[in-house]
């Protein structure tokens, strides 16, 4: 006599925006592109995933297979990186020879 078949049961897990993947967390598994459906033995202890997308904070959360589920999530975005600073040093400032004016009977020359 055959043992029964293990019972399964499926997750789904959706995520905003598109392009997101599922992670898991044990192993760092890529486990494909959002959505996925995962059958995982009924009634096991509950595992850890992660979502990720690249500009995306990372989502992590645990599945406990109880029952058939969907799992969906907001991504939010990371704060934008402050634009890089000007590097560039303004150039200094060179004072060249005064030209002074031509004067030739001294009249327009200070004394002091």
């Amino acid at each position: 006599m055959a043992p029964p078949a293990a019972k399964t049961v499926t997750i789904r897990f959706e995520a905003e925006p598109a392009g997101a993947h599922l992670f898991a967390k044990k192993d760092g598994k890529d486990l494909g592109e959002i959505p996925v459906e995962l059958q995982v033995p009924k009634g096991t202890t509950s595992s850890d995933y992660v979502f990720r997308l690249a500009g995306y904070k990372d989502v992590s959360l645990a599945a406990k297979p109880n029952a058939d589920s969907t799992l969906h999530v907001s991504l939010e975005k990371t704060a934008a990186a402050p634009p890089a600073a000007d590097k560039r040093r303004p150039a200094p400032h060179r004072p060249g020879k005064k030209k002074t004016p031509i004067d030739e009977d001294g009249l327009a020359t200070p004394s002091f």
